[in-house]
């Protein structure tokens, strides 16, 4: 995996591979013997010359056809071992060695489909076979099937739990998957953005959003398809899927959360964790009253901030912003490098017009992530507030790079561009806007405005800079 750890493990196995033939004759045994002394001296080439011989006195052996082929592949010269590895299973097909070394050799030479099914074919036959885990990984990892050669690696884990490279082979790929997947997300956030009236761009939309879990976000993108197309059968479907595969989720995280307090319920990490699921699932009552224990238990600046900032998620899930704010604020108070929480934080204090508090914690947020779509949006609002609209363009060309169909960024895009005096960049920003929020009820408020403004009768389109709506 990574490179040549997990490539080929080409040391095939000698011993075991293929049982003995009672029928094979002295002198080919005589041969064959030779042949393994010499493999084990490091003489390939009289190995191969003693199993050749023996291949002239017993050619129907399995056995020798076998050794065969496992010199020929040791000594690079796969193009001849493979049709012997093929005829040797046409003998021997339950033997899940001879499907190994004939999936090893596919792979070397790039002929990944037989490789793929030649490693399966083992697994079929020797389910325990932990080898074939791991180049069946290496192999799908190339590929690109992240998803799959996580499956193959997390069976080798299972095998071999203390494989230390195993672990760190599945951290690394679990954060490649990830970040393809946000890749993905991004691609169809842009298609989305060009065809908004394209049923088919949200559905592959939601696709992206459920492949990270996201399921909530699926759901408001596929209702966004059922508005387009009230009679999309296919819509209606994948939005009963979604909410079935939710519902299955949060059964499964609510069982995990309950199980880890029942176990360990004074470890103030397991604790954490646990409310995490809760939070997650949307249970902020039940993570609340072990919220409080976690606190009292918590050890160090990490734990206690973890603790206050899920205090102030469960808080502002709840309702109650004031609490939720009071808590993030002492979740910084531990651990400053917190963006999520300086981006809650300016939010607040934008909400409540205090523009010096607000612009010094989306600073804070955009800094500390400036991949954050939200922060740079409401970044953006703070400067469009002060009138600065080069910094505001910015922060808004920001925000709709990293999140190509937010709607309210290309608003204020397309103000930002009119109040420079550009006006065609500032139409063909307002275009955007209209389209995206075509069927967006919870904007109808903002399109009727800028319409407005379009045919020249009111002034709506650049006014209020408070509205919250759709984001």
């Amino acid at each position: 995996m990574r490179g040549a750890v997990m490539l080929l493990l080409m040391a095939v196995a000698l011993s075991g591979a293929v049982h003995a033939e009672p029928t094979v004759a002295a002198g080919t045994a005589d041969l064959l013997a030779v042949a393994r002394g010499r493999e084990a001296a490091g003489d390939l080439d009289g190995a191969l010359r003693a199993c050749h011989e023996a291949a002239k006195q017993s050619p129907g052996s399995a056995e020798v056809q076998y050794q065969l082929a496992h010199l020929l592949h040791r000594s690079g010269k796969l193009v001849e071992a493979i049709p012997l590895y093929r005829q040797v299973i046409e003998a021997r097909p339950e033997d899940a060695r001879l499907h190994y070394d004939l999936g090893a050799a596919c792979q070397t030479l790039g002929m990944f489909d037989e490789a793929i099914a030649s490693y399966r074919a083992a697994l079929l036959h020797d389910p325990e076979f932990g080898a074939v885990y791991r180049n069946l990984g290496a192999l799908l990892e190339k590929l690109g099937r992240l998803r799959d050669a996580a499956k193959a690696y997390q069976a080798a884990l299972r095998l071999d739990p203390d494989d230390v490279e195993l672990h760190r082979t599945l951290n690394a790929l679990a954060e490649d998957s990830r970040r393809l997947e946000r890749r993905a997300l991004r691609r169809a956030q842009t298609l989305v953005a060009l065809r908004p009236d394209d049923v088919a761009a949200y559905v592959q939309l939601a696709s992206a959003y459920h492949k990270l879990g996201e399921f909530d976000a699926a759901l408001d993108t596929l209702a966004i398809a059922a508005r387009i197309d009230p009679d999309a059968r296919t819509v209606a479907d994948a939005m009963d899927a979604v909410r079935e595969q939710r519902r299955q989720r949060d059964h499964a995280l609510r069982e995990q959360a309950r199980k880890a307090l029942e176990d360990d319920p004074r470890d103030p990490e397991a604790l954490l964790s646990a409310v995490a699921l809760l939070l997650r699932i949307g249970d902020a009552a039940a993570a609340v009253p072990w919220l409080t224990r976690a606190q009292n238990l918590a050890e160090g600046a990490s734990q206690r901030a973890r603790a206050w900032a899920a205090l102030g998620d469960a808080y502002s899930a709840q309702g109650d912003t004031v609490s939720g704010i009071a808590a993030y604020r002492r979740s910084l108070a531990h651990v400053p490098h917190q963006p999520r929480l300086h981006r809650e934080l300016g939010r607040d204090a934008f909400a409540k017009a205090d523009w010096r508090v607000a612009r010094e914690h989306l600073l804070m947020a955009a800094e500390q992530d400036p991949d954050d779509a939200v922060s740079q949006y409401h970044l953006a609002r703070v400067y469009q507030r002060d009138g600065d609209w080069p910094r505001a363009m910015r922060h808004y060309h920001v925000a709709v790079r990293m999140k190509p169909d937010y709607v309210l960024a290309y608003l204020g895009l397309a103000r930002a561009y009119e109040a420079g005096g550009l006006l065609p960049a500032a139409h063909s920003n307002y275009d955007r806007f209209l389209g995206l929020a075509a069927h967006r009820p919870d904007l109808e408020n903002e399109r009727a405005r800028v319409f407005a403004q379009i045919e020249g009768t009111g002034s709506g389109g650049r006014a209020d800079v408070g509205d919250e709506a759709g984001w």
